[in-house]
């Protein structure tokens, strides 16, 4: 090696030497500094107070109505005809014009000798008028003996379905009693609570609730206090009364719901049972097999002895309510015997008039009122060719009642046999009709039936259309599960609603929901009557307070009314997207 060589080397060697002395010197300055500490706060989470509107589950009734579309009708219509052939010269009314009876609507001349010709005629037409009257009398009174049979048929049907409602409830008590007595046997095979199964059986069996024998107790217990109910249960007597009945279905539904909960400790009972030398999986697999089929045969006898119970007790709305139909059917044909009375008479008069008209032998006839009322419709323009029986004018007596008639979907007419007042809106303005008739006849077509409001007179014009309101949830069963749609939010995993628990803190809750009614929703399950709802779901986030809106916060300042800036309006759009997204 070189002297030139060995001098870079050992240049080199010191630089190294002088590099790491460098480092060092800066690592160990580094160590002797010692960080900032930063003072620890503890931050205590505020709850924010918000004002909210609420509702109670279960006690809140909507204050909508459904609006069904009907026409103003009147039950004292009287058609104006012609009583002979001739031209109409001039006519003296328009529709909506007020008459009296005898006021000249109309004249004519007559086609031929006006002497022989119109008084023949008249004479002719009195005659058939006479005839026609009587027959729709009779008809009329036909009609009403009809409907008076078919109420004492409907109440005498009624009532023996009301009778056989219960004592179908009856006589299923016998089948009752025996998956009852079944099921109690069933228990103590698996626990053995009596003397019957204690000596007599597999081993196996004596193996379940191993591991647990407070649960094993507690399922021996109540299955004996259920078999002392059960033994002691006696057969309802032929002839027993509607509530003997009732109550005896009453303790056997029970019953069925205490077996239900003790077969839910069996089922775990068996499913927590240790294997071993004296119990196979496959033995404790048919036991668990042998408890569920009798839990479901539970299961499913409750709902449907709940529906017999449910349906013995609406027997006696559902007759009432065909009683009703029937008598309303019957008053219905009273008021059309006497409007067919109360129209002959008014027909026979005007034909009357025509045959002295006509008897005077004047060639200027003239068509005049037979009542005091309203011009409904003019069928007549001058120069018109009429002939007997054309019809001219229709005249409405407004001194009478008029009514509203409309045509109701099965869900209306549910709503309107619950309503207690039925209001109808003409004009804008609400009226309250007076009286009320729901046929039972359902339109094989449109599916829907005819109901008919009476209003007073002189409220409205005959052909005027009219909006009947049916209040929503009055008195009936769907006011009782609804909360307003805006309570509800519809989440990706299922429709929730906020709920203030008893520390006005508002909490989650998803809920079932079924059908919905105008803006309202029907809840099915989820949460418990009584509950406070909060009526605006995107108003609160969970986790707040909610404060009664309507009681003031004595700590707040009264504020002047503030200028709306830019920045105001970006923090209400940042808290509406947060609602949205919520």
């Amino acid at each position: 090696m070189t002297e030139l060589a060995k001098t870079h080397k050992r240049k080199l060697i010191l630089g190294l030497i002088i590099a790491l002395l460098f480092v060092g010197f800066k690592m160990l300055k580094s160590d002797g500094k010692k960080e900032p500490v930063e003072p620890k706060t503890e931050t205590v989470e505020e709850i924010v107070e918000r004002k909210a509107q609420t509702v109670k589950f279960g006690e809140w009734e909507p204050t909508e109505y459904r609006s069904v579309l009907g026409q103003v009708v009147s039950e004292s219509d009287v058609d104006v005809k012609a009583e002979l052939n001739g031209t109409i010269a001039r006519v003296n009314v328009s529709v909506g014009d007020k008459v009296f009876a005898g006021q000249a609507l109309a004249g004519y001349k007559t086609s031929g000798d006006p002497t022989a010709i119109n008084y023949q005629s008249a004479l002719s037409s009195l005659q058939t008028t006479k005839l026609s009257n009587e027959n729709s009398i009779k008809s009329s009174a036909i009609a009403l003996e009809n409907a008076q049979k078919a109420l004492v048929q409907t109440m005498a049907q009624q009532d023996q379905n009301f009778d056989q409602s219960y004592e179908s409830l009856r006589l299923e008590e016998s089948s009752v009693k025996t998956l009852l007595v079944s099921a109690v046997d069933t228990i103590d095979k698996h626990v053995q609570f009596t003397a019957k199964y204690k000596y007599n059986q597999s081993l196996a069996y004596f193996q379940i609730g191993n591991t647990d024998t407070i649960r094993k107790q507690r399922v021996k217990t109540a299955g004996q206090q259920v078999k002392i109910k059960v033994d002691g249960l006696a057969a309802t007597t032929v002839g027993a009364n509607k509530t003997q009945i009732l109550q005896a279905a009453k303790v056997r539904l029970e019953l069925i719901k205490e077996l239900q909960t003790i077969y839910d400790d069996l089922e775990v009972l068996i499913e927590r049972t240790a294997i071993n030398t004296r119990i196979s999986e496959s033995e404790a697999n048919s036991f668990l097999a042998a408890v569920e089929g009798v839990h479901n045969a539970l299961d499913a006898r409750v709902g449907s002895y709940q529906a017999k119970i449910d349906q013995a007790k609406g027997a006696r709305e559902g007759s009432r309510l065909a009683i009703i139909n029937a008598q309303n059917a019957v008053e219905s044909a009273k008021s059309g015997l006497e409007l067919a009375r109360s129209s002959a008479e008014a027909q026979l008069i005007g034909a009357q008039n025509q045959v002295n008209i006509a008897g005077a032998s004047t060639a200027d006839l003239t068509v005049r009122a037979p009542i005091s009322g309203t011009i409904t419709a003019r069928d007549v323009r001058v120069g018109d060719l009429v002939n007997p029986g054309t019809t001219l004018f229709t005249i409405v007596n407004e001194a009478q009642d008029k009514k509203v008639v409309a045509f109701l979907s099965q869900d209306e007419l549910r709503q309107a046999q619950n309503a207690e007042t039925i209001k109808v809106e003409i004009n804008g303005e609400d009226i309250a009709a007076t009286n009320v008739f729901l046929s039972s006849q359902l339109d094989a077509l449109t599916q829907k039936v005819l109901a008919e409001f009476t209003i007073p007179a002189g409220v409205s014009l005959v052909g005027n259309l009219a909006t009947v309101k049916i209040p929503l949830g009055s008195g009936g069963e769907a006011g009782s599960n609804l909360l307003p749609f805006s309570a509800v939010s519809f989440e990706p995993d299922g429709p929730e609603v906020l709920v203030v628990n008893k520390d006005r803190i508002v909490e989650r809750k998803k809920v079932i929901v079924d059908r919905v009614v105008v803006s309202n929703i029907e809840i099915v399950s989820g949460i418990e009557a009584g509950e406070e709802i909060v009526e605006f779901y995107k108003r609160v986030f969970p986790g707040e307070k909610v404060v009664d809106p309507n009681v003031a916060d004595p700590t707040e300042e009264v504020k002047d009314e503030a200028v709306v800036t830019s920045e105001d309006v970006v923090d209400e759009t940042t808290e509406l997207e947060i609602n949205l997204d919520k």
